[in-house]
């Protein structure tokens, strides 16, 4: 599986992170203190990851893995979330404007300082976090048992690995407990509940029980007992890397279908060519499936349980083509429909991290209606911004809305019919070149000749001694 860390605000390969740009970008409500600490730098480049992500197995390779887990960056988390306590307490803040969702500041820093001690496992060999998830290290291994014994200091972990594991691992190992010593603190707002090496009580499984054996994976798994591997990861809250899954382990078997093992250059349209699916039944039958997305060796489902295709066509006209239309834009339109948008809360960042508006209780679904998918027949706009009840409101806990860039007047002499939403400008010089320009400041050579139409696309209208637009938003339009 492709890594992903978490990244928040901060060029890809800054200096520092921040949670936020300032501490003015932060409620009010929220002591001042407490929103200074939020908004520090953290010097970890170039990247930080979150607990939560750390959880469910992403982590670092290489120089990466060598940079973030520096002193440097142990130290600015240590200070970080040492600052985040003295500053927020154990009290919880609606931290995002517009929303009254509160989160425990506390829970935030520690879970990423909780993450750095799991990413940056050491044994004799040195960091070794990567080995451990390329099955490159024994259950026994101390990297496997640190890996362990880390997962169980925190709630991040322990939804995917119980104490009674642990100690029947270390058991089967021959390894005393003494030697990898862990302790537990509960997040803020989290029920405190005592350890206990007992084990938890059996889960309802509507199929049947799988004992786990050793050298067993999830794919393995699921292969011979022919069920979704994602399916089965998302039934026996299991980490995607299977980490979690170990000798003796009961694993539910539910939704038993027709799979098929995903090989190495296999797209949905290779596998669905000649079969009575398509590419949409294979994501509606997987619709956890991170193989969609980073396309990794694992079962999928291509027939579901209780379900027959006996009534899909198995061939398809070839000699089809598509019919010609056209469509004629109205801008007074579009303009209307973004002014009916404009107090919608859900924002592009939501989408891109997979907020789905129609998973929000029945009632949002009205405030939904009008703010944010409106009838655009409707000629009355909002004039205010909605109170939106927290139940509609996105759970924003494990990344940050980056506010829009102030805007600034546009300097003259400009570029004509230059693009609105520009807040960055460049003065072209004798012999500048478009490409050069793009290069210099980062931008695609298409979004700058789209910025700036007039230059032309063989860069032949680029005038000296104008501005030209560098940087665009799409929320400063309007």
């Amino acid at each position: 599986m492709r890594p992903i860390v978490f990244l928040l605000f901060s060029p890809l390969f800054a200096s520092a992170v921040q949670l936020f740009l300032a501490p003015g970008d932060i409620p009010a409500a929220v002591p001042a203190k407490c929103r200074a600490a939020l908004a520090q730098n953290i010097t970890c480049s170039p990247l930080l990851i979150t607990g939560q992500k750390a959880a469910n197995g992403d982590y670092l390779t290489g120089k990466d893995l060598e940079t973030y887990c520096s002193t440097g960056c142990s130290s600015s988390i240590t200070t970080f979330a040492k600052n985040v306590e003295a500053g927020c307490g154990n009290a919880s803040f609606a931290l995002f404007p517009n929303t009254t969702t509160t989160q425990f500041p506390k829970n935030i820093a520690n879970g990423i300082a909780w993450a750095y001690n799991l990413v940056c496992i050491k044994d004799g060999t040195g960091l070794c976090i990567a080995d451990f998830y390329q099955n490159k290290k024994t259950d026994c291994s101390d990297c496997a048992l640190k890996y362990d014994a880390v997962m169980l200091s925190s709630d991040y972990g322990r939804v995917r690995f119980r104490p009674d594991q642990f100690s029947a691992i270390l058991s089967s190992c021959s390894v005393p407990a003494s030697k990898y010593p862990w302790s537990y603190t509960p997040t803020q707002g989290a029920t405190t509940t005592s350890v206990s090496t007992t084990a938890a009580p059996a889960r309802t499984c509507a199929g049947t029980l799988y004992k786990a054996k050793q050298g067993d994976t999830c794919e393995s798994i699921s292969k011979v007992n022919s069920v979704a591997t994602d399916r089965m990861i998302d039934l026996n809250n299991l980490d995607y890397k299977c980490k979690t899954l170990k000798p003796g382990a009961t694993v539910c078997i539910e939704d038993q279908c027709r799979t098929l093992v995903v090989q190495k250059n296999q797209t949905c349209d290779s596998i669905s060519k000649g079969q009575a699916f398509n590419v949409g039944h294979l994501q509606s039958w997987n619709p956890t499936s991170t193989m969609f997305s980073s396309w990794t060796s694992g079962a999928i489902v291509t027939n579901p349980p209780d379900t027959s295709t006996s009534w899909y066509y198995r061939s398809y006209a070839t000699n089809w083509t598509v019919p010609v239309s056209s469509a004629t834009v109205d801008p007074a339109k579009n303009q209307h429909i973004e002014d009916l948008r404009k107090y919608c809360w859900i924002t592009e960042e939501d989408l891109e991290h997979l907020v789905n508006p129609e998973d929000f209780p029945g009632a949002c679904q009205p405030l939904l209606s009008t703010y944010c998918y409106p009838d655009p027949t409707v000629s009355a706009t909002p004039t205010a911004s909605p109170k939106i009840p927290a139940v509609c409101t996105p759970d924003r806990s494990e990344y940050s809305i980056v506010p829009p860039p102030k805007p600034v007047p546009t300097p003259l002499p400009h570029q004509p019919n230059m693009t609105k939403g520009c807040y960055l400008f460049y003065k072209v010089v004798a012999n500048d070149g478009c490409a050069a320009i793009a290069k210099a400041n980062n931008i695609a050579l298409d979004d700058f000749y789209k910025w700036n139409p007039d230059v032309k696309t063989d860069c032949k209208g680029l005038q000296a001694g104008t501005y030209v637009c560098i940087a665009f938003d799409q929320r400063l339009v309007g």
